[in-house]
């Protein structure tokens, strides 16, 4: 039924697919199934009713295939129906044990795994209702050899319990173990690859290396076999190292048992490297970095500092200084610390500014064109 009804879901009509079932009929299932003179939203209506279906058939198919047409039950033997009378006929017991278990993990949160079932398992056996219903000597006789055996039975959940752990372990180390041989086999056949891929003198992004490296080997008397191994060297490296894209079969030696010819390993090249142009655009660039001589440089520091002082020559105001200096009829230069007071006149780069040294004892002031010291070389700005 449910396979015709994915496919023309207009059989439903308003009626019901599986027999037995009680729908209560009101006004809005009446308003559900009335029929409408809008053909779009009726097509619509049915091609939702189909989609919906068809999940229902593929969970179905999935869940109950033992007892779908050609299942193991699909025809119980009556020793099988005997045993499954005694089946619940839903999961409301797990359901249930469940939902105890979370109550007791919120009210009894440090409690044992052990006292959790023991709790769930006496709620749900009426243990207290059966010893009720015992004669008073049995009664006794069942908890005396229920607290005789409570210790055996807690060392036997430990026991079991540390099995469990151990088995755990034990995967987890084998994941552990295989994920480190598998790296390390990825990194040796890497290693391995781009050693190849340098003999070759780099990888390959156009057909031009593939024919300049076959103009390099045809003298030799191997042309064949070293022309296979390249292009399968970088059809390797393209797959394992640059992950490139690609059907599968254009990275392979063969096919179906047959070798590839060169011819053949050079086109499926030819078509990975058209496929992953875009993504291994290895164009060489043009180096960013300059480098200049250590003069240069320091002509460079003094210009710009220069021209910052020129749009502005107040910044030049409060700064301390090494002035270099030559005594009359001295070859002797020394440098001599001072400080700029204000700017006396603006001049652009001859600016002239107001200073004064240190080993003038009085106060002294003197007016100099820093600017064209500071070109010269003369003069050095503390802080700038």
């Amino acid at each position: 039924m449910l396979q015709e009804l994915s496919k023309d879901a207009s059989l439903l009509n308003g009626e019901l697919v599986f027999e037995g079932v009680d729908v209560h009929k009101d006004d809005i299932f009446e308003s559900l199934v009335h029929p409408t003179d809008d053909p779009v939203l009726e097509m619509y209506t049915q091609m939702a009713l189909e989609l919906c279906i068809g999940g229902m058939l593929l969970i179905l198919e999935r869940q109950a295939k033992d007892q779908l047409p050609g299942g193991r039950f699909y025809e119980p033997s009556v020793g099988n129906q005997l045993r499954g009378q005694s089946v619940p006929t839903t999961n409301t017991c797990s359901e249930r044990d469940f939902a105890q278990l979370d109550m007791l993990v919120k009210l009894k949160p440090s409690a044992s795994t052990t006292s959790y079932e023991s709790i769930i398992m006496w709620s749900n056996n009426k243990t207290s209702r059966w010893l009720e219903n015992l004669p008073e000597n049995e009664k006794k006789k069942v908890i005396d050899d229920a607290r005789a055996s409570a210790p055996e039975m807690v060392e036997s959940f430990k026991t079991r319990q540390k099995a469990l752990f151990n088995k755990k372990l034990e995967i987890l180390r084998a994941k552990r173990e295989n994920k480190a041989n598998k790296e390390n086999k990825e990194y040796t056949q890497k290693v391995k690859l781009t050693g190849k891929l340098n003999e070759l003198g780099g990888l390959w992004v156009n057909i031009e290396q593939i024919a300049s490296y076959k103009l390099k080997i045809r003298e030799g008397p191997n042309f064949n076999v070293l022309l296979k191994d390249a292009l399968n060297a970088q059809l390797q490296f393209r797959k394992h190292v640059l992950k490139s894209k690609g059907p599968k079969e254009k990275f392979q030696q063969s096919s179906k048992g047959q070798q590839y010819s060169a011819q053949q390993l050079e086109n499926n090249l030819a078509e990975i490297m058209d496929l992953n142009k875009e993504n291994e655009n290895v164009e060489v660039c043009e180096d960013k970095l300059q480098y200049f001589p250590i003069h240069e440089t320091r002509v460079n520091i003094n210009t710009a500092k220069q021209n910052l002082i020129i749009d502005d020559p107040e910044v030049l105001v409060g700064k301390s200084f090494k002035h270099k200096c030559k005594e009359e009829g001295s070859n002797e230069v020394i440098w001599c610390p001072g400080k700029v007071l204000s700017v006396h006149v603006l001049k652009g780069k001859k600016t002239e500014f107001c200073v004064r040294y240190e080993v003038d004892d009085d106060d002294t002031e003197w007016y100099f064109p820093l600017l064209t010291d500071m070109s010269n070389g003369d003069l050095i700005i503390d802080n700038m």
